[in-house]
């Protein structure tokens, strides 16, 4: 892990006073001229207020929850290590289950479930903000060109140029897409696409070598085995065609994620519970998927609500519910089909579900 001392600055400079003054008169610095450089140094050493920070490898934003509008960043310190976290431009809405994605300096969040006030309470919008990334903070939310329709549970990719929203319920079917401006972080207007053939509820995507894959859900309430996947180009998804499904009984409520390699699903709920178990399953060359295996390795804890996001070979978990609410963070190493220890990260500043998690 590489350091910044605000200090280096005036060393560097003293450094190149003394090496200025041996070019320009021809000799060494008098000793005198190089021990007052030397304790300036040292005295700015011991101010309090110019302190060693660690440099970010990048950052990680949870982004909404269920009837909050709080977003909150914790820098990357090293491999599966996370500061804490720091809160940051408050969302314009109250929401939760909105699908949110990084497209060069911007993070875009679109849809969602509006809380009215009481948890459970609310109803989807059509919203869509846009903010700029500047230095691992998130800055101000601005709106941006609204969907056709309102919806949650949506799922957004970049892709040509492009924010893909896929639906993640029912009664949204198609699928949209829309220009982005990376120098504003703004929209232009949502095109529709082809409509889905089998949409489902709680269904949760992930992308990987130009395909995305559909992963479980629900139907009429009742949790679905169906994986399925489709090739992506140019904005636009081609055709879902049916791969390898979970094992029985499937899981809906639950988070998905990709190392390139493997695709895993993590946690949520079957028709009666919630669970702990980690399952994962080979990218093939054809891109449709192997056989799934439950790994021995679990999460820390049974969590249905949360999500998950995978950075330089480590997996990152922010806490739903289990069944109560928590704020709980975990890391750990994953790739080549397998999950390793879980340890556990700066909780967040209060409990979350049906948040969001991005890294850039």
């Amino acid at each position: 892990m590489r350091s910044t001392n605000s200090l280096d600055p005036v060393l560097h400079a003293a450094a190149a006073l003394v090496a200025w003054w041996a070019i320009g008169c021809g000799g060494d610095a008098p000793a005198a001229v190089a021990d007052d450089l030397g304790t300036a140094a040292q005295d700015l050493a011991s101010r309090p207020d110019l302190t060693t920070e660690p440099v970010a490898s990048g950052h990680i934003a949870v982004i909404g929850a269920t009837c909050t509008s709080e977003v909150d960043v914790a820098p990357i310190l090293g491999p599966g290590t996370l500061g804490a976290w720091r809160s940051q431009p408050d969302y314009p809405l109250s929401f939760g289950e909105a699908g949110v994605a990084v497209v060069g300096g911007c993070v875009f969040a679109v849809g969602g479930f509006v809380c009215s006030g009481v948890p459970g309470m609310g109803a989807p919008t059509d919203a869509a903000y846009g903010a700029h990334l500047a230095n691992g903070a998130i800055g101000p939310w601005s709106a941006a060109a609204r969907l056709p329709m309102a919806a949650s549970l949506l799922h957004l990719v970049e892709d040509g140029g492009f924010l893909v929203a896929l639906p993640g319920v029912r009664s949204m079917s198609t699928v949209y897409r829309a220009s982005v401006d990376a120098t504003t972080c703004s929209l232009g207007s949502w095109e529709a696409l082809a409509s889905l053939p089998a949409a489902r509820d709680y269904v949760r995507y992930v992308e990987a070598g130009g395909h995305l894959y559909a992963l479980s859900g629900s139907v009429d309430g009742k949790v679905t085995t169906d994986v399925a996947y489709a090739p992506l180009s140019g904005g636009a998804p081609g055709a879902f065609v049916a791969t390898t499904p979970l094992p029985s009984p499937g899981r809906w409520l639950h988070a998905a994620v990709t190392d390139g390699k493997y695709v895993y699903v993590l946690g949520g709920r079957d028709d009666f519970a919630e669970s702990d178990a980690i399952f994962a399953a080979p990218i093939g060359l054809d891109h449709a998927l192997g056989t799934w295996k439950q790994l021995d390795r679990t999460l820390p804890a049974r969590l249905y609500d949360f999500d998950a996001v995978v950075v330089g070979g480590h997996l990152y978990v922010t806490a739903g519910v289990n069944p109560g609410y928590l704020p709980s963070v975990w890391s750990a190493p994953i790739g080549d089909g397998a999950v390793g220890p879980f340890a556990p990260q700066p909780d967040l500043p209060a409990y979350r579900n049906g948040q969001r998690m991005v890294a850039y």
